[in-house]
């Protein structure tokens, strides 16, 4: 009887010690890194726009 008692003593004791083996505080969570990429802009709008340019600039010249 006492081999038994102190049996399920000592599994009792030791399944509550790895319940609580991280302490009772509350976790720490850390933050969330969102990482967003930038899309730059293509080299065909930047040609564009010095094309645009060029062409107003031969426009006031020519008058």
């Amino acid at each position: 009887m006492k081999k038994t008692s102190l049996l399920a003593a000592s599994f009792f004791a030791v399944s509550t010690m790895t319940a609580t083996a991280g302490g009772l505080s509350a976790p720490v969570m850390e933050p969330v890194v969102i990482v967003e990429e930038v899309e730059t802009a293509s080299d065909t709008s930047g040609l564009l726009q010095w094309m645009i340019l060029a062409a107003v600039i031969v426009a006031a010249t020519a008058n």
